[in-house]
């Protein structure tokens, strides 16, 4: 096949990106002929407070394997763009694009709506995300109508594509687990005590954050030496959460490494700490469970979304029976007294990029009912 991708791509920072190119690269290697339809700036800068600019690559290649043709001339800023690159698909077998946020939905509907009549699967990471706002649901079912087929990371996500787009064939909804992001080092855990326990990615309300300050309080009054790190960008002013550390005794124990991580210091960090905690109050699933996974290090995570789907609870994680910090806490204790164990499981993860890329080509080899 001939196949285009529009959606962003490396040096764009966050997971997106990485996904895509990752997706692509396995898509070629499929022996694809793949055109990429990229990026050069997402939103406005009201929608996105934190950093867009383009993250650097290191000694990670944008691509593992390059596609045949790549631009990055679509800017939210240029909606003639959106068009022209729809049009640059129509001459291709299958269109595919990712969908994370409704705030796309005006690029998405348009350079669907350009592409005419070719094929179109999406790679849904969310429906709308989880701090949704009044409209989203419309916005995206407005967008995403010209879809025929769609993949998913979980069947939570599954659920929500059939309720929202009806008109897509059920066999053109392909489940497959995410894989990692980016190549991971799995490196010996670190000696103990003290337990070091790490928060990664974009800090938003949503995602839970002052639960595990919480959690943290409450493992180290039960007589457990924690430390805790925070790495990534803060959608909000620092001030609230220092205040909250500081209230709770913590401020010895909290680091908060505000600002985007490079993808060559992601080896580091996780090899420094024994568990990654997701602590999300709402979710449909995450690229950091994975990521973690890849690192040979157990994910704790609140029963929200797809993330029970991501962690095999006494397997590879430990999953916490409710959102609160009392169970976050519980959560923490139960995966720290089976590190070894646990960090083992993690490593057996075996879903692959090209996984997601076969899935791709059967979603988009269905056709509506």
């Amino acid at each position: 096949m001939h196949i285009t991708y529009l959606g962003p791509v490396p040096p764009l920072r966050g997971g997106i990106p990485q996904h895509g190119a990752q997706l692509v690269s396995a898509l070629v290697r499929l022996g694809h002929e793949v055109s990429v339809e990229g990026w050069s700036s997402l939103y406005p800068r009201r929608l996105y407070p934190v950093t867009q600019d383009a993250a650097p690559l290191g000694s990670r290649p944008a691509f593992t394997t390059p596609p045949s043709h790549l631009t990055t001339d679509m800017s939210w800023a240029k909606p003639w763009s959106w068009w022209s690159a729809g049009r640059h698909a129509r001459r291709t077998d299958l269109v595919v694009f990712p969908w994370w946020v409704p705030a796309q939905a005006p690029a998405v509907r348009t350079f669907l709506s350009a592409a005419g009549r070719v094929p179109k699967v999406g790679m849904m990471h969310d429906v709308v995300l989880p701090n949704r706002h009044r409209g989203d649901l419309t916005l995206a079912r407005l967008a995403l109508q010209p879809l025929t087929g769609a993949v998913v990371h979980n069947a939570h996500i599954a659920q929500q594509v059939r309720s929202l787009l009806p008109h897509i064939n059920p066999m053109a909804i392909e489940q497959v687990a995410h894989p990692p992001n980016l190549a991971m080092s799995a490196r010996p855990l670190p000696p103990t005590p003290p337990l070091r326990l790490l928060v990664f990615g974009h800090v938003r309300s949503y995602k839970g954050l002052e639960l595990v300050f919480e959690a943290l309080a409450r493992v180290v009054a039960n007589g457990r030496d924690a430390r805790l790190t925070v790495a990534g960008q803060f959608w909000q002013p620092l001030g609230p959460w220092l205040q909250q550390i500081a209230d709770l005794n913590m401020t010895d124990r909290v680091e908060l490494r505000n600002g985007y991580v490079p993808d060559d210091d992601l080896d580091d960090l996780f090899s420094e700490h024994h568990l990654v905690v997701t602590p999300y109050r709402s979710a449909s699933q995450s690229g950091v469970v994975p990521l973690a996974a890849a690192a040979g290090r157990p994910s704790v995570v609140t029963p929200v979304g797809g993330l029970p789907e991501q962690v095999a609870d006494g397997v590879d994680g430990v999953v916490a029976t409710d959102v609160s910090p009392a169970a976050l806490a519980d959560a923490i204790d139960r995966a720290a007294n089976d590190l070894d164990r646990l960090s083992a499981g993690a490593l057996r993860l075996s879903t692959s990029w090209q996984d997601v890329a076969d899935a791709v080509i059967r979603a988009g080899n269905r056709r509506p009912t």
